[in-house]
This record gives C-alpha cells, structure tokens and sequence, in this order.
C-alpha cells in the first residue's frame, strides 16, 4: 500500500448472520503512498435468505472502497470501509450496505473481520387505497473475508 499508482483486489468472503451469505468482489483504484487506497467495486453475492417467495437471494453492490495501511511492512494491519448501493435481483429489492472493517495485509494478501450492515426496501403491490406498498429489510452480520492484492 505504499507504492503510489493504481492498485487491484480480489476478495471472497461471507456474511455470518441469520442466514449466512457468499460473495466474491473486485476493487479498483489508486494508492497514494502513504498507505491511503481509494477505489470502487462490485460484487455478487448469495445467500439462502427465504423472502417473497423465494429461497436464495442474488445480491450485487456497487461501492467506494477506503482502505488504510498503518506500516509499511511485509504484514501491515489496516482499517477500511465499503459503502455503497446494494440491489437484491431475486425479489427485486434496491438499497444501501455498508462495511468497516480491520484486518492484516501479507504480502499479496489480505484477511479482513468487519461488520456489515445493510437495507433493501421491496415493492409490497398495492395497497386497499391504490397506494403503493413497500416493506424495508435490514441485515447484519460478522464479515470474514480473504483478497488478493494486485
């Protein structure tokens, strides 16, 4: 993280919570030198959540990604943060996630633990009056992820 020019990762990872969830993402983006990377990314992710009918889920976010790097050094703890809009394309659902986490950076590597946070607001049909429904569903869980650094 502490050479300067553009900067890439690859990253598995899964969501603890009521259901568990699976995603594999990309990042891209520049790093200062200092530490300092600043990118954004997309991911696809599943989980066996039951809602409207269904009993997985497809979720892809779209995100800006902050990640800083404490030393510069074969393994170098950081903290970052994954921010961004979230789409379920299962039950058709839009809305927001959001990620700290701290992990360790070995070499090409990198191990993160954070929390993720997340809405989705649904379409419910129409209501008795002719008024639109529509129902918010938030989860959160412990994130575990492994990256690829590039």
């Amino acid at each position: 993280m502490y050479e300067r020019g553009y900067a890439a990762d690859v990253q598995i990872g899964t969501v603890l919570s009521s259901s568990t969830q699976y995603s594999i993402s990309t990042s891209h983006g520049f790093r200062f030198g200092n530490g300092l990377y600043v990118g954004g990314g997309i991911s696809i992710g599943a989980d066996s959540f039951a809602y409207n009918g269904r009993e997985h889920r497809i979720m892809t976010p779209v995100f800006a990604d902050i990640k800083y790097s404490f030393i510069n050094r074969l393994a170098s703890p950081f903290v970052a943060l994954k921010a961004g809009g979230m789409c379920d394309w299962t039950s058709i659902g839009v809305g927001y996630f959001l990620r700290p986490s701290l992990g360790v950076d070995i070499w090409n590597f990198s191990i993160s633990v954070g929390y993720d946070f997340n809405n989705l607001r649904y379409y419910g049909g129409q209501g008795t009056n002719g008024q639109h429904n529509y129902y918010s569903l938030g989860m959160s869980g412990v994130y575990i992820g492994l990256s690829y650094n590039f």
